[in-house]
């Protein structure tokens, strides 16, 4: 204790005296920061050499630690909570606020006889920082984007020398749009880049502190709100499928959807995804035609899209056919021509035309033209014929529907021809017709014989006995087709030739092709039969194949080809009918063809010469003869082709009967009692008579 007191004695009279002979060293001025409780370290470097005496003083007078000989000593309070090392720093412990004040330190090197002060520290022992409290000036922690907002970092009266505000750990206070000022941050204004974990940090020279984490929640307002579409051009219902989708800007937006201003229904065809703003509709229906309207919401605003409306095809509809003439009103056909009308209502209607069911044909009188906008087409018929009688039917159709129209003309046509008149045996009667036929509606034909008038429709007949006397009668036919009249007569007479003598001539050379003709004046049809006189002796004898008969109703002909001097002679053809019977004469005188003479040799001919020319000429002869008989030969086939291509159509063989000379002329005057009529059964005239004429 007392050697304490020895020494601090020692170290205030050293102060003293170097205040007194102001001998004070160049020293430098520091000032410390300590936090109350904590510590303080004054740091020096002192060299050990010379094994310097270091002392250190607080406000100059009351003494604080000295170092001797190796050995630290602190003094009163500062004992335990004092540390000196031998380098002279200080370390004191355990800071009060009687600590605030100067620490000063001297060295005294020996052999200088008072010690030099070198350093001064000023000590602020200062509380430690609480933790602050942020706050905004908002009523919660949802905020909307550009607003004016501020945080305050609260210190509760502290000693604060600066203030850090951080976001998400980073520090904001050089944001583009945020200002710090003490412990406020000032927002001008917040975004939504703005949103995160907020805290503030105060600090003093000897502590920190953090505040609380401040969660702010920016929110953007719903804007620009839009409704759009993937479709194209039409939609067809029941076919296409279409989505929509609707956007919006603004924060946690929520969409909902409107059809014609009420709520979107319940319908499976509808799908919502991706957060309700996307509609999927499938397929589209003709309800979907719209407005379909988005509502964006979020907790700030809400606002509702444009409206949007499809474009639906329409089904096909109204289809009206309408014709020139009207369906009333008689048309004949060939004669008049037909124009329909179609139309029809609906989104890219297709027309077609039947008739009984069936696609018109490509033939040339249809006449087919199509209008986009309004949806028709037109159908001309010119001429209309008979074969357009039934029912015309337009058919109006699209992808998703059709529908048809149907209409019938009064369609008439005239019998084929003119009327005809007929005649024909059926034993011992004759039967008398009068036919019209073909058209529509049918003909009134009227039979007129004898002053009798029998009408029907299309043909009429009757039948009157030939033991009557009908020869030299007139059929009368006459008929009506709604004013449209025809009529012919048939006298009932025999057959009668036009222009033909009745006993004709034909001259001709052997291997001339001869002909021999009848042809009939008009009235009744006719059978034919051919006959040939002979003046030979003997048994009849089968005609050659060369004779050929062509028949009608009202001609005849017999054809004899390669004729020769044995075809000579009579011939004749007998025309019957109902009435009677006529017989037409023919005489045919056929000569050789005369020889060609030979030429008498020239010049002085020696007679092998002449013989060698008399065996050419023989030998060229014999050519001759041989070629022509080939050539006849094939000339008497059937032609290819012809009705007597095949055997069984020969025409019968023309038979020849033995007559004397002297019948011949009587024959021509009254042929029927003196000849026997020869076999011929005329099937080559039938087959050759027109259809209307056969019996």
């Amino acid at each position: 204790m007392e050697k304490t007191t020895a020494t601090m004695s020692l170290f205030i009279s050293s102060i003293l005296l170097l205040e007194l002979s102001g001998g004070v060293a160049a020293q430098t001025s520091h000032t410390a920061n300590g936090v109350l409780g904590g510590s303080v370290t004054f740091n020096k470097n002192i060299s050990s050499q010379d094994n310097p005496v270091i002392s250190w003083a607080f406000n100059a007078s009351t003494p604080v630690a000295l170092w001797r000989d190796g050995i630290a000593e602190c003094y009163d309070s500062y004992n335990g909570r004092c540390t000196l090392y031998m380098n002279g720093t200080l370390r004191l412990d355990r800071l009060t606020f009687a600590d605030n004040g100067s620490y000063s330190m001297s060295v005294q090197r020996p052999p200088a006889p008072f010690p030099l002060p070198t350093s001064t520290y000023d000590l602020h022992v200062l509380p430690p920082l609480n933790a602050p409290i942020l706050t905004s000036n908002g009523t919660d922690n949802k905020l909307v984007s550009d607003t004016y907002v501020s945080l305050h970092c609260d210190g509760s009266g502290q000693s604060i020398t600066r203030y850090i505000f951080f976001r998400d750990g980073m520090d904001i206070c050089s944001g583009h749009n945020v200002a710090c000022s003490d412990s406020y941050l000032y927002f001008q204004p917040i975004t939504a880049s703005d949103s995160g974990s907020y805290t503030c940090v105060i600090q003093n020279p000897v502590s920190f502190n953090t505040s609380n984490t401040l969660q702010l929640t920016v929110s953007v307002p719903v804007s620009d709100v839009r409704l759009t579409s993937n479709a194209s051009g039409y939609l067809w219902p029941g076919i296409n499928a279409t989505s929509l989708t609707c956007s919006a800007l603004g924060t946690e937006v929520s969409y909902t959807w409107s059809l014609k201003g009420a709520p979107l229904p319940q319908d499976p065809r509808y799908q919502l995804t991706q957060g309700n703003s996307v509609l999927t509709i499938s397929p589209v229906s003709d309800n979907d035609d719209g407005p379909f309207t988005c509502t964006a919401s979020n907790w700030i605003n809400n606002m509702t899209s444009n409206n949007l409306t499809f474009s639906l095809a329409a089904k096909v509809s109204n289809v009206n056919l309408t014709s020139n003439p009207s369906g009333e009103s008689r048309i004949w056909a060939e004669e008049g021509s037909v124009y329909l009308h179609c139309s029809a209502e609906g989104t890219e209607v297709h027309f077609s035309w039947t008739l009984n069911g069936k696609p018109l044909s490509n033939d040339p009188h249809y006449h087919i033209t199509t209008s986009v906008s309004p949806p028709s087409s037109n159908l001309t018929i010119s001429p209309i014929s008979k074969n357009d009688t039934g029912s015309f039917t337009c058919e109006a159709s699209n992808l998703i529907s059709k529908e048809s129209k149907s209409t019938t003309f009064n369609l008439g046509w005239r019998p084929e021809g003119n009327i005809s008149c007929s005649a024909e045996t059926s034993g011992n009667n004759v039967n008398l017709m009068c036919s019209w036929l073909g058209g529509n509606p049918a003909a009134n034909v009227s039979l007129i014989f004898n002053n009798q008038t029998t009408t029907e429709q299309n043909n009429v007949t009757r039948s009157v006995s030939t033991s009557s006397n009908i020869q030299g009668s007139n059929l009368t036919c006459h008929g009506d087709q709604l004013g449209r009249t025809s009529e012919c007569t048939l006298p009932l007479e025999p057959p009668e030739a036009i222009g033909h003598d009745n006993n004709s001539i034909t001259e001709a050379e052997a291997g001339d092709t001869v002909i021999l003709t009848v042809v009939l004046r008009e009235g009744l049809p006719s059978k034919f039969s051919w006959y040939r006189f002979t003046l030979n002796p003997g048994p009849m004898q089968s005609t050659r194949k060369s004779y050929i008969v062509m028949s009608t109703s009202y001609s005849s002909s017999l054809q004899i080809a390669d004729a020769t001097v044995n075809d000579s002679g009579k011939y004749e053809c007998t025309a019957n009918n109902v009435v009677g019977t006529q017989s037409f004469f023919f005489t045919v005188n056929i000569t050789e063809k005369a020889a060609n003479p030979i030429p008498k040799p020239s010049g002085g001919l020696d007679g092998g010469a002449i013989a060698g020319i008399v065996i050419g000429v023989l030998a060229a002869i014999t050519i001759i003869i041989l070629l022509v008989l080939f050539l006849l030969r094939r000339r008497k086939q059937p032609v290819k082709g012809s009705i007597y291509e095949n055997a069984d159509n020969m025409p019968p063989n023309i038979y020849e009967r033995t007559m004397p000379a002297f019948e011949m002329d009587k024959a021509a005057e009254s042929p029927e009692s003196h000849y026997e009529q020869l076999k011929h059964e005329d099937t080559a005239v039938y087959n050759t008579m027109m259809p209307g004429q056969r019996r």
